[in-house]
């Protein structure tokens, strides 16, 4: 969804798992948005080689931060990991893993907030300007992905993790 939102408002890239920039060399007079995730493939050095790619570019990270049971519950379910357990450890390595490549390269960064982005009104109008994009107002269907899975549980049905 984010990466939609900064296709949107004109940058090249896209907001699929299919990008451009892994057959494609991006043009040096634009904005571009590449997307990546932690593990990807059950690969975790995917932040070196992208930004080797884009060492011409004035690099910021766009960090994505998403209430973590809700994740790891995510990861369970589309088979990622076998245990919550698991998706929190990986969860937490992708976050230093992150941090260490932000400190290593000294890169701008900004934590967006998953669910300051679905449920703020003019969230994606207020990101757009506070980077200086061209505010296109969408109408992407924004959905709690959060909420299914949190309607079966039980407070009492999570071990201690």
């Amino acid at each position: 969804m984010l990466a939609e939102v900064l296709v949107a408002s004109g940058c090249w890239g896209d907001y699929t798992c299919q990008q451009r920039f892994d057959n494609e060399e991006p043009p040096l007079n634009r904005d571009i948005v590449v997307l990546r995730s932690l593990p990807h493939a059950n690969e975790w050095n995917v932040i070196q080689p992208t930004l080797k790619r884009l060492s011409q570019f004035n690099v910021t990270l766009l960090i994505t931060a998403r209430d973590w049971l809700a994740t790891s519950f995510s990861q369970v379910r589309q088979g990622h990991v076998r245990s919550t357990r698991e998706a929190l450890n990986n969860i937490r390595k992708a976050y230093r893993t992150i941090f260490g490549e932000v400190n290593e390269h000294l890169l701008g960064f900004r934590i967006i907030n998953y669910e300051w982005l679905t449920k703020t009104p003019k969230s994606m109008l207020l990101l757009q300007s506070s980077m200086g994009l061209r505010q296109v107002e969408l109408h992407l269907e924004l959905r709690d992905e959060n909420a299914k899975h949190y309607g079966w549980l039980e407070p009492t049905a999570v071990s201690p993790i």
